[in-house]
Formats: structure tokens, C-alpha cells, sequence
């Protein structure tokens, strides 16, 4: 399984636990949720002088670490 896929399938199971959670008809609170969270997976780039993404795994890993935080809640 490639990282991208796995990062899409933890994106389903967080967007599932979410809409179980707050027993929600729709995704769109929790796709944005996620999407709010990972576009704050950037890190300081000198050479660019500006944030940049930062790789697929090290956002698998954050996401992951995220996830697991909010199901301990």
C-alpha cells in the first residue's frame, strides 16, 4: 500500500468515527475538519524563504498522531 493510499483510507475511517461521534446525516463537517487539520502539515523551507508541504509521510504520521489524539478525547 502505497503512502498516499494509506492516508486516503485514514482519512475515511477518521471521516467515519467523526460522523458516528456527532451522529451526522452528511461528511462535510468532518472532510473539512480534515482538510483544516492536514493544510497545517507545512514546514519552514529556508531555501524558498516561505512554508512549504511537508512529505507525504511525515503528514501520515501527524495525521495518524491526530487522529489517535481526537479518539482519546
Amino acid at each position: 500500500m502505497t503512502v498516499s493510499e494509506s492516508r486516503d483510507r485514514l482519512r475515511d475511517r477518521y471521516i467515519k468515527w467523526y460522523m458516528d461521534i456527532h451522529n451526522l446525516k452528511t461528511d462535510e463537517d468532518a472532510k473539512y475538519t480534515w482538510w483544516e487539520r492536514e493544510k497545517d502539515c507545512q514546514q519552514w523551507c529556508d531555501k524558498e524563504r516561505t512554508y512549504v508541504p511537508m512529505s507525504e509521510t511525515k503528514t501520515l504520521n501527524i495525521m495518524r498522531g491526530w487522529f489517535k489524539e481526537c479518539k482519546n478525547r
